[in-house]
Order: C-alpha cells, then sequence, then structure tokens
C-alpha cells in the first residue's frame, strides 16, 4: 500500500458525496396559513356559472298561448288559464251529498276531508303545515307529522324534531279534536307517538290507523328546516275578489298569512300549491 492509493479513495469519496448531493431534495418552504390566500392560489374553483335551459321551446309556447288567451281581458292569468282548461265529465259520478253537514258515523264522507289525512308540520320560526301523501315514506326523522282519521287524531314526532313543531303539532291537533275539525269525532284529544318509542301500544295504533309499516326518509340536515320554511312562504299565493276579477293581494304575496287578512264582507282564494282554498 503506498500513498497514492489513499489519494485514489478521497477522489472517489469527493464523487459519491457530489452525486449524494445532487439527490437530496430541495426544501419546501411553509405554506400561508390564510384560507383566503388559499383560495386565491387554487384553480380548479369557478366563478361564473352558465345556465342551460332546454325548455326553452315549450316556454315560449306557453307565453304565445296566454297572450293569445288574454287579448285584453282584465281577469287574472290564473283564472284565464283554469277558464280554458278542457276536462271531460263524462266518466264522472255524482253523488247526493250535503257538504256542509256534519257526516254521521257510516255515513256519505265529506268533501274536500278524505277519511285518512298526514299533515306535515315543518319550520323554524313560522312552521309551514302542509297535506302529504298518507304513507310511510312520507315520515321523515326530522319533523312531525299529524294523522287525521275519523277515529281520532296522531301526533308522531320525529327523533330529531325541534321544539317550535312539537309546539305547533301539539295545538293544531288539539284543536281539531276539540272543534271535531276534517271529520274527527271520535276522541276528545289527540295520541301522541314518538319515533323513539313507536314500538309502544301507542304507536301500533299509529300504524294500524296509517295501513302500513314501512320505511322512512332519515332526518335532513339542521339548516333544512329554515330554508323550507322560507322557500314554501315564497310559494303563497292570495287573491282577492274584486268586481268578478281575482286580483292577487300584494302585502301578503309569498310571505306568511296573517288572521288579519280575512275580512267578513270579502272573498279570497288561497293557492298553496298542493292546497286550494276559497
Amino acid at each position: 500500500m503506498t500513498v497514492d492509493d489513499f489519494d485514489h479513495v478521497f477522489m472517489d469519496s469527493q464523487d459519491i458525496l457530489q452525486s449524494t448531493r445532487k439527490l437530496r431534495p430541495q426544501r419546501k418552504t411553509a405554506g400561508s396559513r390564510n384560507p383566503l390566500k388559499k383560495l386565491m392560489r387554487r384553480v380548479d374553483l369557478q366563478t361564473e356559472y352558465t345556465e342551460v335551459r332546454n325548455d326553452v321551446a315549450e316556454r315560449e309556447l306557453q307565453r304565445i298561448k296566454k297572450e293569445q288567451i288574454t287579448g285584453s281581458t282584465v281577469f287574472a292569468q290564473e283564472a284565464l288559464a283554469g277558464l280554458a282548461a278542457k276536462v271531460s265529465f263524462d266518466k264522472v259520478k255524482l253523488n247526493k251529498t250535503d257538504s256542509f253537514k256534519a257526516a254521521t258515523p257510516g255515513g256519505e264522507k265529506l268533501v274536500p276531508y278524505q277519511d285518512l289525512m298526514l299533515i306535515q308540520i315543518k319550520g323554524r320560526r313560522h312552521c309551514q303545515v302542509r297535506l302529504v301523501e298518507p304513507v310511510a315514506s312520507s315520515l321523515n326523522g326530522g319533523d312531525c307529522f299529524l294523522l287525521v282519521t275519523r277515529a281520532g287524531a296522531f301526533v308522531w314526532c320525529g327523533e330529531y324534531c325541534n321544539v317550535i313543531e312539537k309546539a305547533k303539532a301539539s295545538e293544531l291537533a288539539a284543536h281539531i279534536c276539540q272543534k271535531r275539525d276534517l271529520c274527527c269525532r271520535g276522541a276528545s284529544e289527540p295520541v301522541q307517538v314518538l319515533e323513539s318509542r313507536q314500538d309502544g301500544p301507542n304507536g301500533k295504533k299509529f300504524w294500524a290507523a296509517l295501513g302500513e309499516v314501512g320505511p322512512y326518509a332519515d332526518p335532513g340536515p339542521s339548516e333544512e328546516d329554515q330554508l323550507y320554511e322560507m322557500y314554501m312562504a315564497e310559494t303563497n299565493m292570495v287573491y282577492r275578489l274584486e268586481h268578478d276579477c281575482l286580483v292577487p293581494v300584494a302585502e301578503y304575496w309569498g310571505s306568511v298569512l296573517k288572521h288579519e287578512l280575512l275580512k267578513t264582507d270579502q272573498a279570497f282564494v288561497f293557492d298553496f300549491g298542493s292546497e286550494l282554498y276559497v
């Protein structure tokens, strides 16, 4: 072994160190913790929305038909559309009944009351009350429901319903039983059924009155009640009869209704989408 051998070892070690330095990754600087700056750096977020509508031709055809029907008349478009509708009454069988008299047990059913009605109570401040299809799939664990039959009334409370919905459902059910409204003449007070205890005797009576025991929907998010209340209130349409014309009531159109609206010397039409009242 000579001194030159150590020189070769030294040179080889230098080459290895240089190659090792080249393979070392560069250090990354820490990113900003500001969420606004992170959003500004993102390129996968869209800032514009382009609406694509496929029903332009149908809407234009409906508009032309409305203009042809309306003409120079002063009637509301909704009233004219109802007058222009063509309905065949050839297969309709009319029964002799007095819809303004109370129905006796075993007698003819009243119109528009049905033997089985399911009412949904949903909202955060001003609960909206709407008729829904009387089936198990209409229920959900986040709202209250009122089942009205001729034999009695049942209040079904979901596990995640709020206090306002419970109070409104109990108040409405008590009023129906005390006033014997909606053909409910078999009980003086409603039966309350909790979702967590629906396997008890009251729950069995409720499912027997509904006519089916089936799965129902899960509760929605917490903000669903407030959004539902707001959107359903916007669909409220109120008309007042003035000189054989239905005139929209602007102050209550698309808002929460109040009892002060009703007048004993006037006639109104309330359109709630799935329900129509005069």
